[in-house]
């Protein structure tokens, strides 16, 4: 890794060369305009399908360039995705933070953009630094308006809301009362265009407008929400308004109209802001680039009461999850001059890809020693052929409740993805192309290609020095209170796996059973049995443990078990088989069986 100082000396000089040399260096260069936000879903937009959210300016905005629909975040949570960012780095790698936030010997995309003379901009979620020492204007921004280390808007303790003012920012004003923070921070842009235009119009501009909606807690002005209060009466939903998935309970609807405002609401900023470019001549040389931080709030732990703000639908799960919920997003990309109208790309990209891809499209030298792990797709953008070389990995070893996540990595490789529940040390794989949904689990099917691509992604973990997982769930700040373990939960609610019965053959001194595991959907996890017995007039159970036959992380299927029963001869007993499932997070009490009335025979006399 280069050391920071020295990186940034020899762009200085570049530049100082060319100015020299009679080209003036910044005249030309592209100003770039970049939109990320919260906890926004693939799904979330009307140009990405939604039927309930409206979006008509970002509609209209990837009508005029490029729509990507396999783009990823390099992680399903907003610290980890936004290090990846910022660096253009698996967020994993040790290098990459330290206990205070991003390193400050990380060289980020801002540092290398205000070098090359760019004026740097920044507004709204930050959450890269526990300090003011790691703020953005430590990392390469010349102005910042609201970016600390908060997650989510915290609100005054003396009063006020989270997204309405007084907000009690370190880094932002109050506003009037019930100021809306999302127009705020709008706001806030408009003002820095306005003053770079007049007093620094020969320079460009890299401006990052970073909204904290969408991200909980689901706040809107009613005059963003009304309409969507109105349009939801009139909704009809073919699909349930949730599923079990794992040990968490997934939203299949979007019928929130808060969450519906504060989308329409990122919809208005971004039609000011555009607005204002075109009144102030800047638009014809603006890059827009359009994406968001990881999949949409779409699940929690079964046992949580959090507030679900969307689905990403057909995705599976979402925030915190490496199914496709959680990890791809919208990503829309406007180079006036360069992208045709309404292009679409289904090639594979991530946002660490956005750092090369930035300095490129600006006419800035690359910086591989920093970012080691992106790649530039500016091919894609003037229509040329690209693909993405080699594989994408994501590694999370942290289970949360607030999501009902568990420990999960992940590989993406052509069609291909990978998933690997590290606690269970079980793997899935899909097609993703074919079956988006990631409903078809290929693992037993194709075992060649889920071995190749497990030692794909154990070697990319050993060489960027990935971390052990973590051994249960642990809190985050937007995460409710941890529930108790364990957790049972009668197969109503929680029907993934049932026992379908048992058959029972009695020898002498011995008991066959012969189990039958059922799938009642398609979310799989190991099952394991535990066996039991109770003599005739007693209340206690006993367990069986010497039997014979696979008892642990079984999938569905039928199962055998002797049991040497010597010691209870010509009694009559009941027998019990109780499953549990193994989530990866915690024991779930699934199904029991009862068998009564079992009377065993003596061994005959010779």
């Amino acid at each position: 890794m280069r050391n920071k100082s020295i990186s940034r000396i020899c762009i200085a000089v570049l530049v100082s060369l060319l100015t020299f040399s009679g080209v003036n260096a910044q005249q030309d260069k592209p100003n770039i305009l970049f939109f990320y936000i919260d906890d926004l879903g693939w799904k979330d937009l009307g140009v990405y399908g939604s039927e309930f959210y409206e979006t008509p300016v970002i509609d209209e905005l990837a009508s005029q360039g490029m729509r990507f629909t396999s783009a990823y975040q390099a992680a399903a949570r907003c610290v980890p995705s936004r290090q990846s960012l910022f660096t253009g780095k698996y967020h994993e790698r040790p290098e990459v933070s330290d206990n205070k936030g991003v390193s400050l010997k990380e060289y980020t995309f801002a540092e290398a953009f205000q070098d090359a003379g760019y004026h740097t901009f920044f507004t709204g979620k930050w959450h890269l630094g526990k300090d003011e020492t790691r703020f953005p204007d430590k990392q390469g921004f010349d102005v910042n308006k609201a970016g600390s280390d908060w997650g989510a808007p915290q609100g005054d303790p003396a009063g006020g809301g989270y997204y309405f003012s007084p907000y009690g920012s370190p880094t932002l004003s109050d506003g009037p009362e019930g100021e809306y923070l999302t127009d705020r921070l709008t706001q806030e842009t408009i003002d820095f265009l306005q003053e770079h235009h007049a007093n620094q119009p020969e320079d460009p501009f890299l401006a990052c407008v970073f909204h904290y909606a969408v991200h909980t807690p689901i706040e809107a002005p009613e005059s963003y929400v009304a309409p969507f209060r109105e349009k939801l009466s009139h909704m009809k939903y073919e699909r349930p308004e949730k599923e079990i998935d794992g040990p968490a309970k997934v939203n299949l609807r979007q019928d929130n109209a808060v969450y519906a405002g504060m989308i329409a609401s990122i919809d208005e900023s971004v039609r000011r802001i555009r607005e204002t470019l075109d009144q102030l001549g800047l638009a014809d040389n603006t890059i827009i680039i359009f994406s968001t931080d990881h999949g949409g709030l779409s699940s929690t732990l079964i046992s949580q009461g959090r507030e679900i703000s969307t689905s990403n639908y057909p995705l599976r799960t979402g925030k915190g999850w490496l199914y496709e919920g959680g990890i791809r997003s919208p990503l829309i990309i406007y180079w006036p001059g360069v992208t045709k109208p309404s292009m679409v790309s289904d090639q594979v990209v991530v946002n660490m890809d956005f750092y090369p891809t930035m300095l490129e499209m600006a006419g800035l030298p690359l910086q591989p020693q920093q970012h080691l792990d992106g790649q530039s797709f500016v091919p894609l953008l003037k229509g040329e052929d690209w693909s993405r070389s080699g594989p994408l990995m994501w590694y999370f070893p942290m289970a949360k409740a607030g999501t009902g996540n568990p420990n999960m990595a992940a590989l993406r490789l052509g069609d291909h993805k990978l998933i690997h529940f590290m606690q269970q040390d079980r793997f899935e794989l899909y097609n993703v192309v074919s079956d988006i949904r990631e409903s078809h689990n290929l693992a037993l099917e194709q075992p060649e290609l889920t071995g190749e691509l497990k030692d794909l992604l154990f070697a990319i973990e050993s060489e960027t020095n990935m971390p052990a997982p973590t051994a249960n769930m642990i809190a985050e700040e937007d995460d409710e209170i941890l529930p108790e373990y364990p957790i049972s939960l009668d197969e109503e609610n929680y029907p993934s796996i049932n026992l379908l019965g048992t058959d029972i053959k009695s020898g002498e001194r011995s008991i066959e059973f012969l189990i039958r595991l059922v799938e009642e959907n398609r979310y799989v996890h190991p099952v394991d049995l535990t066996y039991f017995y109770r003599l005739k007039g007693e209340t206690e159970w006993t367990q069986i443990n010497k039997l014979q036959g696979e008892r642990y992380r079984l999938l569905p299927g039928e199962y055998s078990n002797t049991w040497d029963y010597r010691g209870v001869e010509g009694k009559t007993l009941d027998l019990k088989i109780k499953g549990t499932m193994n989530n990866g997070l915690y024991p779930v009490d699934i199904n029991e069986i009862v068998i009564k009335g079992v009377h065993l025979k003596k061994k005959r006399k010779s």
